[in-house]
Parts: C-alpha cells; sequence; structure tokens
C-alpha cells in the first residue's frame, strides 16, 4: 500500500517534513525579506545623502563667490566632512584656485594636498598634482615641482604635465631636457591646446612639429 495512500497519513506526513523543515524555511524568508529590505533602505540612503551632498555643495561653493576669504573656514569644513567622495575633492579645487587667486599659496596648497591624500580618481589627483606643482614652481621650488609631476599618472593631462617640466628644465638650464619634454607635449597633443608651446620649441630651435611614432607611420 502506497505510505500516502489515506488522507490522514499524507497529513502525517506533512507535519513530519514541516517538524524538520519548516523552521528552515521560515528563517530563510524572514532573511531574504531583511535582505531585500536592507538593500532598498541602502540604496535610498544613498540617493538621499548624495542630494544632501550635492544641495551642501552648491552652497559651500556659491559662499565661496560671493564671500571669498570670508567662506574658507565654511568650505574647508565642507571638505574635511566629504574628503572621501567627489564633491569634497571639487571643494578643495575650488578652494584652492580661490586662494591662488588672492595669494593665499598656503591655503591652496593645503587643499591640493587634501585632494591628492583621499580621492579615489586619478584624473582628480592629476589635476590636483599639476596645479601644485604650479604653486611650487611660483615660489622657485623647481626640484619639488618636478617630483610632484613625476607621480602623475591621468593620460588627459600629459601635455600640460610635460610642458611645465621643460619649463622647469629651461629654468635650470636643461635645454636638452627641455626639448626633449617640449617635444613630448607636442606629441600628446600640446600643440592644438596651447601656442605657448609652439614659441618656447622654436625659441629652443627646435621645429614645432608632433613627431610621428613607428606605430603611427605603419598605420598610414
Amino acid at each position: 500500500m502506497d505510505i500516502h495512500s489515506t488522507e490522514e497519513q499524507q497529513i502525517e506526513a506533512l507535519k513530519a517534513w514541516w517538524s524538520e523543515y519548516g523552521k528552515a524555511i521560515i528563517g530563510g524568508v524572514i532573511l531574504a525579506i531583511i535582505l531585500v529590505s536592507g538593500w532598498r533602505y541602502y540604496k535610498h540612503h544613498q540617493v538621499v545623502s548624495m542630494q544632501e551632498s550635492s544641495a551642501a555643495y552648491t552652497q559651500v561653493i556659491a559662499s565661496l563667490k560671493t564671500q571669498g576669504e570670508k567662506a574658507y573656514g565654511s568650505v574647508d569644513s565642507f571638505i574635511q566632512e566629504h574628503k572621501s567622495d567627489s564633491y569634497g575633492a571639487l571643494a578643495a579645487m575650488a578652494l584652492a584656485n580661490s586662494a591662488v587667486e588672492k595669494g593665499k599659496l598656503v591655503v591652496a596648497q593645503d587643499a591640493l594636498e587634501k585632494v591628492l591624500k583621499h580621492s579615489d580618481s586619478d584624473l582628480m589627483k592629476t589635476a590636483a598634482g599639476l596645479r601644485l606643482a604650479r604653486i611650487d614652481a611660483a615660489q622657485g621650488k623647481t626640484e619639488e615641482a618636478l617630483k610632484q609631476l613625476s607621480t602623475l599618472k591621468a593620460s588627459g593631462y600629459q601635455a600640460q604635465i610635460h610642458e611645465l617640466q621643460g619649463d622647469l628644465y629651461l629654468k635650470q638650464g636643461l635645454k636638452d631636457k627641455a626639448r626633449t619634454a617640449y617635444q613630448q607635449a607636442a606629441n600628446e597633443g600640446g600643440l592644438e591646446s596651447s601656442s605657448v608651446l609652439r614659441l618656447k620649441m622654436d625659441d629652443l630651435a627646435q621645429p614645432a612639429v608632433a613627431q610621428v611614432t613607428s606605430g603611427e607611420a605603419d598605420a598610414k
């Protein structure tokens, strides 16, 4: 006879099965509900947090434009609170720009160094490092500027990096290194973005043309 041949036997079998597996099923369902609810809460919290950060960023940038140096404290506080996200890095770059315009180079350097220390973006770190190197160069700190430039990797800034390296080498009297750096800048598209680069190369009696690499020549 089939073990489930009668209704009573089927009920008893279900009870036995539920007794053995029911708690695990309920636990799994509850865990799934918690996970789904937790994920939805996390995503909602992220959206709200980003909206709040965006609003706060807009406010501090507006105060920086209207109040100038008086806003430096509040902008720096915002940077500290958001040092690990893009809004903090953007605020630091804006603060550095304002500080340089007003001759507050120490303030600018501090803001840029925070970007270098905390940002996860190579592009943002390269932009900050390039500006920091320009400040060093303006203060006559040639070696510090060159050291800073040697650490920057983002491809979008290579022409500017090499051009500044050329300026610094020229200041040191190293004309051959300056020529090489200017040529590298030209090869990275610097002649299209900087008319000054052409003049610098001409002053060193070097034709202002971008060199074609062997790979590009083969492709042609």
